[in-house]
């Protein structure tokens, strides 16, 4: 169950911290009861070291640790309860589970002053439970401190904040952390020195020095005592107060089952099972799972990562239940005829689901037949193996029924998450998620680095708005010349062989590569950058779990409405068939980059075609440098003739095209005539010549019909200095008309 889980085994592909906390979790599991059984004190050691690895990996662990402690202070109220109850030789379930109640809440204050009260003669022993609450006690308790922050605040000079206290601390401000820290670590010295002094320097050093070690990368990042003891509890408790992922209360209960459905409907039976006629241990993990689930979906921090601390108890309690199962029918040797006839009812119930569920290409009414027929015999078969086996079979045999039927499911939901669509947020477990554009456009600029040659040093900017920099910071760290730059503002100064931008930003640095005159670029590509599972369900219920309205839209989806079927047919499918939430990208590439084949253009690139929008309207031209597009049109006249002209001001090209859209000439102004032109506005007169307002390049150019020569030019920028302006000085002209008369008339950028 644990190795095909699809929770466990997505996780398991990301370096994050769960996947390693859950096995650290599990030796520290493993050691309590190991040592709970056989009391040899090694266990304690390797307690000890598997709580420290927990503690440095991620905050989650302090949730499963606070379960510990209330089970083991549990357990040791009931232990201390049983030795004056067999001393006395009246041992009454009910009045031993009364007073180990009234024992509960100062049973670990017993443990903590055991040498106290055993000189006392109040008890004989201190029962292993006790030696685990002590030691998980006392390895804990200096991590408690950042709870004491109001107290501790009264005695610094301001707030004692994460990341700021560990930034710039004052005298006063580490004074009262090393209050904190000095007077827990030691009461929990002194604890663990009254309890078993030799055992717990072994335990606390051999913890502490691997905490230490972790939180400051080897001894190279001092900065870690506080980012650690401080920062990680400060942080983690910032993070439910500011309820990151804002989830709903139910969202485990939708995430569990869609993913972890084999081991959760064996854990609900055997959990019954568990609590009823189950061992302690069987229970431990019953309440493991119930405790975490209840934790989880009440704290204000959900996210999917965290199913992966209930998939395993679930994993762990399924298991349990097969192994009891297993016991519970003291199986007879069997038979040939036997065992085939087992494997051919477990293949027959298999079918019948796998007939059932999915749409394998027959009509409905062909698969519910053949479905039907499956399960006959599925029923047919079990019950002859019962007849013949004994009712003791019943229970092992449904289980296995169980699992056969949903191996395949759990496998293949496995699989199609983790292997097939990993990066593609069709699954919840997938909370945000860089989109594979990111991976194709990152080989893309390394393309683009060695065709151009430039290497390491293309030059690239990318914008920073909301996070928009990661993960480019990562895949770009090769580059010396990237420039990180919120533009919300605009393009940072200087020029760039690729611009990344946040759609948000799209509009501005469009207007901002217009107005510097930029033709380098061509037409920019939109590219999911970051996308996250759409999140429709959270309008769905919106009521609390404790109020009547919550259940009563619950029961209407369930069977009025279509949650069931949703439901049903997401755990077959996992498509939400909605489309995922975005960030969006904008990306900028050379003109002459070939994205496809990753090489420099060399061919002369063909003029853009006429041709129709959505609607069906003709149109001709499109963004973009190529002959016949436009980056910024500004102006459109009509000849005498039919003929269209075109003026760009971010390019500084005039076209001409036909009737039809189609391109019949094109001249560039600022290459051939004026660098700094800035043309805006256009006229055509009777005999077809061409008119060009040059706004700031202050003056007016003439060409003839066919685009083939300047014909005039005329104009002067304003004078400076209080001269007065001359008869052709012109004011930003920002376009021109032609009266009846052939007059031509310049309006200027100016009252």
């Amino acid at each position: 169950f644990l190795a095909f889980s699809p929770t466990l085994v997505y996780y398991s592909r990301f370096l994050r911290m769960d996947i390693f906390l859950a096995l650290f979790l599990l030796v520290l599991v493993a050691a309590m009861w190991k040592y709970l059984h056989d009391g040899r004190t090694r266990w304690l050691i390797i307690f000890a070291v598997a709580l420290s690895l927990a503690f440095a990996t991620k905050e989650a662990a302090f949730l499963f640790v606070a379960f510990l402690l209330l089970y083991l202070n549990g357990q040791l109220a009931l232990d201390l309860t049983r030795q004056p109850t067999e001393e006395s030789g009246a041992g009454v379930t009910w009045a031993r589970f009364f007073r180990a109640a009234a024992l509960y809440p100062f049973a670990w204050i017993v443990a903590a002053l055991w040498p106290l009260l055993r000189e006392a003669g109040a008890w004989r022993r201190l029962p292993r439970a006790g030696d685990l609450v002590v030691l998980a006690g006392t390895l804990t308790l200096p991590f408690l401190v950042p709870f004491a922050k109001p107290l501790l605040e009264a005695f610094s000079s301001g707030p004692l904040d994460f990341p700021e206290i560990c930034a710039a601390a004052s005298t006063r401000d580490i004074a009262a952390l090393a209050t904190g820290f000095a007077v827990t670590c030691a009461i929990a010295a002194v604890a663990g020195l009254l309890w078993r002094p030799r055992t717990w320097l072994i335990a606390a050093g051999v913890a502490v020095f691997i905490y230490l070690t972790l939180v400051t990368s080897l001894w190279t990042n001092l900065d870690g005592f506080c980012t650690g003891l401080w920062g990680s509890i400060d942080h983690w408790q910032a993070q439910h107060d500011y309820r990151r992922g804002m989830q709903p209360w139910f969202y485990y209960l939708m995430v569990m089952p869609a993913y972890e459905f084999l081991p959760l409907l064996l854990a609900l039976a055997g959990g019954v099972w568990a609590l009823v006629k189950g061992s302690p241990f069987a229970r431990f993990l019953v309440l493991w799972f119930l405790t975490l689930f209840a934790a989880l979906s009440f704290a204000g921090e959900k996210m999917p990562w965290l199913n992966t601390h209930l998939a395993v108890p679930a994993a762990l309690i399924a298991a349990w239940t097969i192994q009891r199962a297993w016991e519970h029918w003291r199986a007879p040797p069997l038979d040939a005829r036997a065992l085939l006839t087992i494997a051919f009812t477990l293949s027959t119930a298999a079918l019948t689901l796998v007939v059932f569920v999915l749409d394998w290409g027959p009509p409905l009414a062909v698969r519910v037949t053949w479905g039907a027929v499956a399960l006959l015999i599925t029923i047919v078969t079990t019950g002859f193996v019962v007849s013949r086996l004994g009712w003791r079979t019943l229970p092992m045999l449904v289980a296995l029924i169980v699992v056969v039927s949903l191996a395949f499911f759990s496998v293949r939901t496995m699989i199609e998450v983790t292997f097939e669509r990993g990066d593609v947020p069709k699954d919840m477990l997938i909370y945000t998620q860089s989109s594979p554009e990111i991976t194709r456009m990152a080989d893309e600029i390394d393309a683009l680095a060695e065709a151009t040659g430039k290497g390491a040093d293309l030059r690239i900017a990318i914008d920073s708005r909301t996070s928009f920099a990661w993960p480019w910071v990562w895949y770009l760290r090769d580059y010396d010349n990237v420039v990180f730059s919120d533009m919300e503002a605009g393009l940072p100064q200087g020029e760039f062989d690729v611009v990344l931008v946040n759609a948000t930003n799209a509009a501005i640095v469009s207007q901002d590569l217009v107005s510097r005159g930029v033709t380098a670029f061509a037409p920019p590509t939109r590219y999911p950058h970051r996308w996250w599972f759409p999140e429709t369900y959270k309008s769905a219920l919106t009521a609390g779990p404790f109020e009547g309205e919550a259940w009563r839209q619950i029961g209407s989806g369930i069977f009025k409405g279509t949650w069931a079927k949703d439901a049903f047919s997401y755990w077959r499918d996992h498509d939400p068939r909605v489309e995922p939430g975005r960030v969006e990208g904008i990306a900028y590439f050379p003109l002459d980059f070939d994205r496809g084949t990753g090489q420099l253009a060399t061919q002369t690139l063909e003029p853009a075609q006429p041709g129709v929008d959505d609607a069906g309207r003709p149109m001709f031209g499109g963004r973009g440098a190529r002959p016949g597009q436009f980056s910024a049109p500004v102006d459109v006249e009509a000849g005498p003739d039919g003929s269209l002209y075109v003026i760009d001001r971010a390019t500084g090209i005039l076209q001409r095209f036909d009737a039809g859209g189609n391109l019949l000439a094109t001249i560039d102004i600022r290459a051939r005539f004026f660098k700094n032109a800035r043309p805006w506005g256009l006229a055509v007169g009777q005999d077809g010549a061409v008119f060009v307002a040059d706004t700031f390049g202050w003056r007016v150019l003439a060409f003839d019909a066919e685009l083939s020569a300047l014909t005039l030019s005329f104009g002067e920028p304003p004078p400076g200095g209080g001269e007065p302006p001359g008869p052709y000085t012109l004011f930003g002209p920002r376009d021109i008309a032609i009266d009846a008369s052939g007059n031509l008339w310049v309006f200027f950028n100016v009252k």
